[in-house]
């Protein structure tokens, strides 16, 4: 499958619908984040995510495989049971994105933005009329703020599947590098 360019760029989170459990007891302490998507050569999806945690901005930096289906995208896992399938379920390029991610079965949802500055009602409202059929209903809902994101991250608060490549700290299966994993994959 070939992505658009279009779908490259950045994209602000702005809101979740999900039954993750570290969603469920800490959802009121979402940060700012925003996604930068970059198409490699290779035909992969190059995904760069900035975010606090414990007033701290974290960058990770994850690759989404293509797959033959169009709007069909993999994170791959240790394990294949352990794969993150995702789907574009909705996109208007300039304006918002609305993806899909599946991981042992559960489902998160996710908007995201071009902007902050734009949020349209009928775009939050179609978000929250398509979380609903996924049984997402008002009580999982968890809008982003939408101010104060990470600009620069410094190497050694940079997260990758590819840690040994890092010149800072090995972060591949520290507690902190799994637990900011788990908070933005699903």
């Amino acid at each position: 499958m070939k992505l658009s360019l279009l779908m490259t760029g950045t994209w602000y989170l702005l809101n979740t619908a999900s039954k993750c459990s570290h969603l469920m007891n800490h959802g009121m302490k979402v940060e700012p984040t925003v996604v930068t998507l970059t198409l490699s050569p290779e035909q992969t999806l190059s995904v760069s995510t900035k975010t606090r945690r414990n007033h701290q901005c974290w960058e990770i930096l994850q690759v989404y495989n293509l797959t033959p289906t169009p709007g069909k995208l993999t994170l791959k896992g240790a394990r294949p049971e352990l794969d993150t399938k995702i789907v574009i379920g909705e996109i208007v390029y300039d304006s918002y994105a609305i993806m899909y991610y599946q991981k042992r079965g559960q489902i998160t949802m996710k908007l995201y933005g071009r902007s902050v500055d734009n949020l349209s009602e009928p775009m939050l409202t179609q978000f929250e009329e398509l979380a609903e059929k996924q049984g997402l209903g008002l009580a999982y809902l968890f809008p982003f703020p939408t101010y104060s994101h990470c600009g620069e991250v410094d190497q050694n608060h940079t997260v990758s599947p590819y840690a040994e490549q890092l010149t800072g700290p090995a972060w591949q299966g520290s507690k902190v590098h799994k637990q900011i994993s788990a908070d933005l994959i699903i």
